[in-house]
Formats: structure tokens, C-alpha cells, sequence
């Protein structure tokens, strides 16, 4: 059981019998181990392969470089819950509980939110987080245009525009 990604016609794949990650031609030949480590849900941009490290005692962002064979750690004591797009990376920094967006390379940090933030999901294409409304914290019980502070929000393919989650809180039978 393992993770698989294309680049160039290649395959990526991490094994999780001997938590190593491998690249292959698509039919299996010419396989080669790149990493010692086990990589999971990777965004490959370019030349670059960034995935989220949890194997570490400390858990961290790390960035591949297929074309000099060299990996790096990303500020991995900023990141605390982490999601890659093809464009950036979101995170809940772990010294403000804020989501930030920065390019894949770590650069250009942007403070999304400013709020407790708890989670932080992608699901079809988007960006999800559970916590408190911008502005608000564990204090307040509503915003002022009457919505809990504490819910699910929906942020736009930038970050930059947030949106409650209606949720539908029927009882299942």
C-alpha cells in the first residue's frame, strides 16, 4: 500500500512495506529508490516534488529537487496542519494558529486568516477549515451578523475570501 504520481512519464511511488519512495518507466522497469523516506500525497511542480513529512519525530514540509537529487526542509517549525495545491501551499502556523499561503518553494508567506484555526482540509478542489470567523475567538459565541464564530469556512482557490459552511443539522435515523 502506497501513494502513486506521474512526472514525465514516470512513476512515483512510495512503499509503505519498507517506507522508501521509488520512480519507475509506467510498466515497472528501470525502478529506482529516491528517498528514504516514504512520501504520501506529493504536489509535483516542475522539477520540485513538496510533500508533508510525518515520519520525523518532528513532522515537516519538505521539498524534493528531481534535477540536482536533493531534498530540503521547509521552515518545519512554522507548519503545523499542512495542504499543497499545484499553486501553494496552506498551512496553520504553530505560533499563531492563523492559515498562511506561500509558494512552493516557502517564500512569500500571506496571512489568510485571523482567527483560531483547528483543521485544515482540501476536498475537490477546495479549501476547508474548521475554527473560529476572522476576527473572532473561543470568547465569542456569534459574529456580529448573528453566525456562530466556531464552524466550518470555505476559502477561496487563493485563500483570500472566506465563507461559512451552511450545514445541515438534521438528526440521522
Amino acid at each position: 500500500e502506497g501513494s502513486i504520481s506521474l512526472r514525465d512519464g514516470k512513476l512515483i511511488y512510495a512503499s509503505s512495506s519498507d517506507s522508501r519512495t521509488y520512480i519507475s518507466d509506467i510498466d515497472g522497469s528501470d525502478e529506482d529508490d529516491i528517498l528514504d523516506v516514504a512520501v504520501y500525497s506529493p504536489v509535483i511542480s516542475g522539477n520540485f516534488m513538496y510533500f508533508y513529512n510525518s515520519a520525523d519525530e518532528t513532522p515537516s514540509v519538505m521539498e524534493y529537487d528531481f534535477k540536482n537529487d536533493e531534498l530540503r526542509y521547509l521552515e518545519d517549525d512554522l507548519y503545523g496542519k499542512t495542504v499543497f495545491t499545484n499553486k501553494y501551499i496552506f498551512y496553520i502556523s504553530t505560533e499563531d494558529n492563523n492559515i498562511y499561503r506561500c509558494d512552493h518553494n516557502g517564500n512569500d508567506a500571506v496571512q489568510l486568516t485571523d482567527g483560531e484555526c483547528k483543521e485544515l482540509y482540501l476536498y475537490e478542489d477546495e479549501l476547508y477549515f474548521v475554527g473560529y470567523a476572522n476576527g473572532y475567538n473561543r470568547n465569542d459565541s456569534v459574529t456580529v451578523t448573528g453566525i456562530e464564530t466556531f464552524g466550518l469556512y470555505k476559502l477561496d482557490e487563493e485563500g483570500e475570501s472566506c465563507d461559512a459552511v451552511e450545514l445541515d443539522r438534521k438528526s440521522v435515523v
